[in-house]
């Protein structure tokens, strides 16, 4: 079977190219539509993380008020355990030279003069570091120093330089003396 075209060519290719154009057109509203709704997602998602940014920002400026009032409270708190630790140590130490002074008296012996007395202190020890005194013996100057380190609280009772004996009579002993003091409180 033959088949005859009595439709003009002309015809035939308006109506190929009219289609042509038909479904470019159609291809394109689909790119631009396809375009739009991309651009529209990155619009509302640009949009949200602005907002999100505003939120953060405001929540920073929120917690950087209260994070300086935090350190504002520690720096406080960091003095008032300064002072607490002071009024502790003087607590402690406000007792250290009476007991000191009571257990030195009681190891003194009755020819044994003190004539001068230095020291040092911590919170719970007293550090002689100069004490000049007159004996009338060198057996008296020895008994003191065992008294002093049979208390148990002197520590490192020496005799610093040498004892020196006066000529004239009575014999006077001028020896210096330190040693370390530790309470018990």
């Amino acid at each position: 079977m033959i088949k005859v075209n009595l439709v003009p060519a002309d015809i035939l290719a308006k109506a190929r190219q009219k289609q042509q154009l038909f479904q470019i057109s159609v291809v394109g509203a689909a790119v631009v539509v396809v375009v739009a709704l991309v651009s529209a997602a990155h619009f509302m998602k640009a949009r949200n993380l602005e907002a999100e940014l505003k939120f953060k920002q405001e929540e920073y400026k929120r917690l950087e008020a209260e994070v300086a009032l935090v350190k504002n409270l520690e720096k406080q708190a960091a003095e008032v355990r300064k002072r607490l630790e002071v009024v502790d140590s003087l607590l402690k130490g406000r007792p250290l030279y009476p007991y000191f002074m009571s257990e030195f008296v009681k190891t003194v012996p009755p020819s044994v003069w003190v004539k001068s007395l230095s020291t040092a202190s911590t919170a719970t020890s007293v550090k002689i570091t100069q004490l000049s005194a007159e004996s009338s013996s060198s057996e008296d100057i020895r008994d003191w120093i065992g008294r002093l380190e049979a208390t148990g609280r002197f520590t490192n009772v020496e005799i610093v330089g040498s004892v020196t004996v006066s000529e004239s009579e009575p014999k006077v002993f001028t020896f210096n003396l330190k040693a370390d003091y530790a309470a018990a409180l």
